[in-house]
């Protein structure tokens, strides 16, 4: 008796074969998961448009056949996952893109698994917009949740130096530049970066002109994201950009953090050392004893947050302790 192939075999290999030759023609790189495969089918590397691979990386799940194709009221596709990829998705440590293939039409649709089912909302469903589909003309989209196009690549880190402090808003009330955000955001001996409104409003009131109130719009919360979104395009912070894009998108809230510096990172406060010391030297700026640009700053937590709170917090740990102790 000859052996049996499952129908749902060739379906399969349709939609793996669908996604290697899309992510070609995207000019990413493809690697199919080939032992061991437990919810994760392989894994795209971005690659830039000049051809540089950086390193960022998502997974993916492929779901193939026009029975994964059922819609909700709003034309989203609906998938749910079981229990165990629920789990094993959420916790995954990069991107996880949940692919649905229709092999009628050879679309190839998607969304961010792990995004999905992070959210606060989550009812362990994943919502797939039929306008995220995977085309050439979209390439870098499937990687918006670890990586950011929006910023050319420098290579040069001095270079970092002068782009940051070129970048600046134009607002009166409002005056701050990327240079600033990071050389008052060090801390930890220069080893993080600080980042948080607190900080920024600070900046701000130290440049704040005569006459002048502090003033937000839209457009300053978008140059200080934009920011975030310039350090991972650089290289300069190890993140996890999903989540603090998750906190923008979802809250509409820039996001509070300290973030380690990457080795590019800390090459770029070496750049700021030097060339301040060069512009010291041509007696351009007035060299400051015991005070550099890029210099190590401390923060805290703002105590009038939980002081309130001391004798609710010892009660309670006191009462789990004695009932330990004292059973």
């Amino acid at each position: 008796m000859s052996a049996q192939v499952n129908h749902s075999y060739h379906t399969e290999r349709k939609g793996v074969t669908a996604l290697a030759v899309m992510i070609a023609e995207m000019g990413h790189i493809w690697r199919e998961t080939n032992t061991g495969d437990i919810g994760i089918d392989g894994q795209i590397e971005f690659v830039s448009v000049d051809g540089q691979a950086r390193g960022p990386i998502i997974a993916v799940q492929i779901k193939s056949g026009k029975s994964y194709i059922i819609q909700d009221d709003l034309n989203n596709i609906v998938y749910y996952p079981n229990a165990q990829h629920s789990a094993y998705w959420e916790n995954y440590p990069l991107p996880v893109i949940l692919i649905i293939y229709n092999p009628e039409d050879n679309t190839l649709y998607w969304e961010d698994a792990r995004q999905a089912l992070r959210a606060k909302d989550k009812k362990n469903k994943i919502l797939i917009p039929q306008t995220n589909k995977i085309e050439k003309e979209n390439r870098n989209d499937i990687f918006k949740n670890c990586y950011n196009s929006d910023f050319k690549y420098t290579e040069n880190v001095k270079e970092i130096v002068y782009e940051m402090s070129l970048k600046r808003t134009n607002n009166a009330g409002f005056l701050i530049t990327w240079a600033e955000m990071f050389c008052y955001g060090l801390t930890d001996i220069c080893q993080e970066l600080y980042y948080g409104m607190d900080l920024f409003m600070t900046i701000a009131e130290t440049r704040l002109k005569a006459g002048c109130g502090i003033g937000l719009c839209s457009i300053e919360y978008d140059f200080m994201f934009d920011f975030i979104k310039y350090l991972v395009s650089q290289n300069l912070v190890h993140i996890d950009f999903s989540n603090v894009n998750r906190v923008w998108e979802t809250n509409h809230m820039l996001p509070t953090f300290v973030a380690p510096l990457t080795r590019r990172g800390k090459q770029l406060v070496i750049a700021f050392h030097e060339i301040e010391k060069d512009l010291i030297e041509k007696n351009i700026i007035k060299q400051r004893e015991g005070l550099h640009v890029a210099q190590e700053g401390f923060y805290s937590m703002d105590t009038i947050s939980f002081i309130q709170r001391v004798p609710l917090i010892k009660d309670f740990i006191d009462t789990l302790r004695k009932d330990k102790i004292n059973p």
